[in-house]
């Protein structure tokens, strides 16, 4: 099942909301893994590579912290940008992180009638880097621009139709597992 489907564009007015949204969310995204936790943040702190976490004691103190930022940016691109690096960078799942994060920004667009944004594989490694970049070295224009791309990316696919769009991702390298790969846009004119 794809969550949140197109009906559920809701999106978080105060702090309680928002972990409630996570909750929700996370479990519908992780019911087949219990080893997950599904719908529970973390009760111990958690690591990826280099990067620590928010300790799982300040978890909703973080996401109170975040919805004042939150509230104050303009609804759609910014404030889904916002959502999923806060959720990224708080990591508040023993697993699914990543996921429910891109749920969130994903909400926030579809909640303005905007196209949601795909991460597709040819682009894994840029958006990673990107997130990265925001997390260690506060660079926040590189997560920005990745993200703008991804978004730029995905509207311009025909997704009304399988075939249509199947064509215009592999011809884009959207399937490109290499290290090196590099999606590019679609030719309108293709």
């Amino acid at each position: 099942m794809i969550y949140p489907p197109d009906r559920d564009v809701r999106t978080p007015k105060a702090a309680d909301e928002l972990v409630d949204l996570l909750k929700r969310r996370h479990r519908v995204l992780m019911a087949g893994r219990a080893e997950a936790t599904p719908g529970l943040f973390k009760t111990r702190n958690n690591q990826a590579g280099g990067t620590t976490f928010v300790d799982w004691t300040l978890l909703e103190g973080t996401f109170r912290e975040g919805m004042r930022f939150y509230l104050g940016l303009p609804e759609g691109l910014p404030r889904a940008i916002f959502m999923m690096f806060l959720v990224a960078e708080v990591h508040p799942f023993v697993d699914g992180n990543g996921r429910v994060a891109r749920v969130l920004m994903n909400a926030e667009l579809s909640a303005t009638g905007q196209q949601r944004i795909i991460i597709p594989t040819g682009f894994r490694q840029n958006y990673l880097s990107a997130l990265t970049g925001m997390s260690h070295d506060d660079h926040a224009s590189g997560l920005i621009r990745a993200l703008d791309f991804a978004h730029r990316y995905s509207a311009q696919i025909d997704w009304e139709s399988q075939p249509t769009a199947q064509r215009i991702l592999e011809s884009t390298g959207a399937f490109d597992e290499s290290p090196t790969a590099r999606i590019r846009l679609p030719d309108p004119w293709d």
